[in-house]
Order: structure tokens, then C-alpha cells, then sequence
């Protein structure tokens, strides 16, 4: 078959048409090859870019939950912060405290901290006032040794006159008062008569305290007592003083002896006194720690200004209180430190210390800043120094507990809604820490406490001003209780409970002596040799 040159070159144009379109094509495809390496290259560095932001964002992750935890913390901190402040605030209330403004005893307080007077400074001078008669020595008309000094030689020539008796003696004299410490021994003899009727001889009888060959008088046995008991002086020291003053050697058993018998001999007097205390119109209470047996007991004082009883026990209870056997059975007055357990009694009317509620006062003055403490202090004091005798005492009176029960009001609603929203603010924090346990009762502050209690029982504090037989203080309790915290710096612990409960004995004995200015050692002798005191109950 033959072809046409037309059609091949035909066929040859169509082939250099093609070859043109696919040269078209390669350079096409050459192009969006470069285009795709481009392309690879931007999708890499945007790879590369996308992996740093990945980075970035991991680290910046990490950096919000180290925030998160920060700011956790930070809470956490400002929470713990806020106790802190808290407790360092009651620490400082609690160092803060002293004989001035707590029930702290004095010895407690530091070089830094004197104990001050709470009395206003008067502008009275030091010394005897105007008027004040003043007191000295009187001449006794009970005299046991007449001294006469005569002259030993002339005034005038020197002659001696020691030889020479006394021509009279001049009426006026001076006297001195001393004492005679010496040693007394005693023979005791019977003696024998005869009756001129009947012809019988018969003999005397020794003395009932008078039993052994050789005996210890109730002299020393008193005095050892008294000594021992009221001085406070050991046994140890005690044996010492009889040795250099009387020469007389006693042993420390012999000297505990003394005290047991007198102790045997004075129960019946005791509850003597115990009666005469429940029949009497007031009674101070008070009690103290008294170590005993390596173990802490309480010391209980009941008291007023005629006599005293002490008693020991285990407890500081209701309990304690039954066994000891005066508050059960009275049914006066009693003022007390505003222990709970003086209030379990229904048929006694209880009053309270202001000596406690002005220090109370001044703490929460002083530290807590509450000047409402101060206001109430003044007030309270200004109600104490009110004349009775005065026309217009009652008004004065009313007046001023009017002015108390306003500041325990006021004061008492602001304390109030400070401690409720304290709550609150609590219970919201439970809530946002979503605490199944609910938040108790929070502690009362020591303004909010005292405020309470005097909304309550402010006629307890305020007996003094209706009742002229109500003290203003619990002194008398405080002082007749004072004695045991010297006993124990002295001579530490009762070795055992009856030796305490012996001395307390003794103890209340020596008091009520000297309350009823009776002569304390010739009482012990009286009661050694079985004879009754006569105590005057007014």
C-alpha cells in the first residue's frame, strides 16, 4: 500500500504537535514537581513550626498546672497564714497573762512583770494621818522580874558604895519586854496525908498527861505543833531550832509523833467548827492543787472571819464537795472563784469574785483590745466605792447596774455577730471544698465568753451592793488558802494522805485560833490535856 507524502507529512506534523504538548506537559509537570518540593518544604517548616508550638504549648500547660498549684497553695497558705495569726494571737494572750490580769499567783510573773495595786494613787502623804491616834508599847501591870540599879560609887567624893544599902528607890520606871528561852524539867512527886479522922494515909495521883518515867511536856509538843503547822518549818529544820534554842534533841519521827497526837485529840473540835461555819449567814470557798503521794489532790477551804476548815480529796467535783459534808447541809450565802461545781447546790445562793472579774477585765482590755472592759471596770469600781450611809445611794446604785447591763447589751450583740459570721465563713469554705463533715461549734473568744457569763449572772458579782454582808472579793477564801502553795515550795509533797489530811486538820485549828484571838499554843496545850474551847460564834 503506498502512502501519500501529504499524509506522512501529515502524520509528522501530528507527531511534532505532540511532542510540543508533551514537552508543554513535562515542563508543566517539571514545574508543579519544583511547586511540590516547595511545597514539601513550607509543609516542613510549618511541621517544624507546629512541633515548636506543640512544645510550647506542652510547656505552657505545664506552667497553668503549676499555677493551679500555686494558687492552690497560695490558699492554702493564706488559710494556714490565718490560723496561724490565730494561734499566735493566743499564744501571746496566754504569755501575755499575769498576776495583774489573769489568776496567775505573782511568782509567775517575771522580772519584767511587778505585780501593780489596782487602788488609785491618793494625795495623802506617806505616814500617820491627821487625827490617827497611833499606837505604841503600853506598860504591863503584869510584871515578873523588878530590876533596881543602884549607883556603885559618890557622884561627888568616889567613894564606894557597893556595900551600902539602898536609902528608897524612885517611883518612876522604865520597862522592858522580853522573852526567856530555856529549858524546863519537872520532877513530878506524890505526896502523902494522913486523915486526922479515919488515920488512913493516901496518896496523890500523877497528872493524866503525865505516864512515862521520863516524858516530852505539852509545851513542846504544842509549840513543835505550832511550828510546824502554821510556820511551815520542816522537820529536818525544826529539830534543829529545839537543839540550839532549848538544847533539847528531837528526832523527826519524835516531831511527827507530836503532830499525830495533836491531831487525834482535835476531831471533836473540828466539827465544832464545821457546825458553827453551816450556821453562819456567809462561807468563802476556794481550792487549790496539793501534791500527795506523787499524785495531785485538791485542797478545799471553807471559811469566814471566825473560822476555817480545810479538807483534802482525789477529786474536784460535786462528788468531792458531798464527802467533805458542808455545802450538802447549808443553805447561806457562799461566795466562791466561779468554779461550776459551787453551783450544783440549789439551796444556797451563790456570789462571785470581782478581784477575778477585774483582772478577766483587764486582760480583755489590755490584750484582746476591747475598751468595753475598760468602761466596765471603772463603772464596777465606781459601784464599789458608793457610801451606803449616802441619801442617795440606792439611785446611784441603780444608776451605775444600769450602765453595766448597757455595755454587757451592746457589747454582747457586736461579739455575737462576729462569731456568727466567723461561722459563716466557715461553712462556705465547706461548702467550696464540697466536706461531707459539717463544721462544729467554733471555740468562743475570751470577750465572748466573759460578756455571757456576766449576761447571766451578773446579781452573782453585784452582791455586794444589795447584801452589806457580801464581800466585794473571795479574799478571805484566797487567804486562808494561800498558806498550802508556801507549804509546798517549802517541804514539796505529803509523803501520805492521812499526813495531809492531819496537817490540813491542824492547820484549820491554828486559823480559827487566831481568828478568835485565842492564844495558840496555850489552846493546843488545852486540847492535849482534854479540855473544850470556847469559841465565840459572832
Amino acid at each position: 500500500m503506498e502512502v501519500s507524502k501529504d499524509y506522512i507529512s501529515q502524520l509528522l506534523g501530528i507527531i511534532e504537535e505532540q511532542k510540543g504538548i508533551i514537552q508543554a506537559q513535562a515542563q508543566i509537570i517539571e514545574e508543579q514537581r519544583v511547586e511540590i518540593c516547595n511545597l514539601k518544604n513550607k509543609v516542613s517548616k510549618q511541621e517544624e513550626i507546629i512541633n515548636k508550638l506543640l512544645i510550647e504549648v506542652k510547656e505552657l500547660r505545664v506552667k497553668v498546672l503549676e499555677i493551679d498549684d500555686l494558687k492552690l497553695e497560695n490558699k492554702e497558705l493564706r488559710k494556714e497564714n490565718k490560723e496561724l495569726k490565730e494561734e499566735i494571737k493566743n499564744l501571746k494572750g496566754q504569755l501575755s497573762k499575769n498576776s495583774n490580769n489573769s489568776s496567775k499567783p505573782p511568782s509567775s510573773n517575771g522580772p519584767k512583770n511587778r505585780h501593780y495595786n489596782k487602788k488609785k494613787k491618793s494625795n495623802k502623804k506617806v505616814g500617820g494621818q491627821e487625827g490617827h491616834e497611833g499606837s505604841t508599847l503600853n506598860r504591863s501591870t503584869e510584871v515578873d522580874e523588878k530590876l533596881v540599879h543602884a549607883p556603885k560609887i559618890c557622884e561627888n567624893c568616889k567613894y564606894d558604895l557597893s556595900e551600902e544599902k539602898l536609902s528608897d528607890t524612885q517611883e518612876e520606871y522604865r520597862q522592858e519586854i522580853d522573852i526567856e528561852i530555856k529549858k524546863v524539867i519537872k520532877n513530878h512527886h506524890l505526896g502523902f496525908k494522913i486523915c486526922p479522922i479515919c488515920g488512913l494515909k493516901s496518896s496523890g495521883e500523877y497528872p493524866k498527861n503525865i505516864k512515862s518515867n521520863v516524858q516530852y511536856g505539852n509545851r513542846i509538843k504544842s509549840f513543835a505543833s505550832y511550828l510546824s503547822t502554821s510556820q511551815l518549818i520542816p522537820y529536818d529544820r525544826l529539830s534543829k531550832v529545839f537543839s540550839e534554842l532549848f538544847k533539847i534533841k528531837l528526832s523527826a519521827g519524835s516531831l511527827y509523833n507530836f503532830n499525830v497526837k495533836v491531831s487525834d485529840c482535835i476531831n471533836d473540835t473540828l466539827e465544832e467548827i464545821k457546825g458553827n461555819l453551816l450556821k453562819s449567814d456567809l462561807i468563802h470557798a476556794d481550792e487549790t492543787g496539793l501534791y500527795c503521794e506523787n499524785g495531785r489532790y485538791w485542797c478545799f477551804v471553807f471559811s469566814n472571819t471566825k473560822f476555817t476548815y480545810l479538807d483534802i480529796n482525789k477529786s474536784r467535783s460535786k462528788k468531792a464537795l458531798d464527802e467533805i459534808g458542808i455545802l450538802n447541809n447549808y443553805t447561806g450565802n457562799l461566795e466562791t472563784d466561779f468554779y461550776a461545781m459551787y453551783r450544783k447546790y440549789p439551796d444556797i445562793k451563790n456570789y462571785f469574785c470581782n478581784a477575778h472579774l477585774l483582772r478577766e477585765l483587764t486582760f480583755i482590755h489590755e490584750i484582746e483590745g476591747k475598751y468595753w472592759g475598760k468602761r466596765f471596770m471603772n463603772t464596777l469600781l465606781k459601784l464599789k466605792s458608793l457610801d451606803r450611809t449616802q441619801n442617795n445611794f440606792i439611785s446611784q446604785r441603780d444608776d451605775l447596774i444600769s450602765s453595766l447591763k448597757t455595755i454587757i447589751k451592746y457589747n454582747l450583740e457586736i461579739e455575737t455577730r462576729l462569731q456568727e459570721e466567723n461561722l459563716r465563713n466557715l461553712e462556705e469554705e465547706r461548702v467550696k471544698k464540697r466536706l461531707k463533715k459539717k463544721i462544729g461549734k467554733k471555740a468562743q473568744t475570751p470577750a465572748n465568753n466573759l460578756l455571757n457569763r456576766l449576761n447571766k449572772y451578773l446579781d452573782g458579782y453585784l452582791g455586794f451592793t444589795y447584801n452589806i454582808v457580801i464581800p466585794f472579793t473571795n479574799n478571805q477564801g484566797e487567804r486562808d488558802l494561800r498558806f498550802i502553795k508556801v507549804q509546798q515550795k517549802i517541804s514539796g509533797t505529803f509523803r501520805t494522805l492521812n499526813g495531809a489530811k492531819n496537817f490540813l486538820k491542824r492547820a484549820s485549828l491554828i486559823s480559827t485560833f487566831k481568828k478568835q484571838k485565842l492564844n495558840v499554843l496555850e489552846s493546843l496545850q488545852d486540847l492535849l490535856l482534854g479540855k473544850t474551847i470556847a469559841f465565840e460564834y459572832q
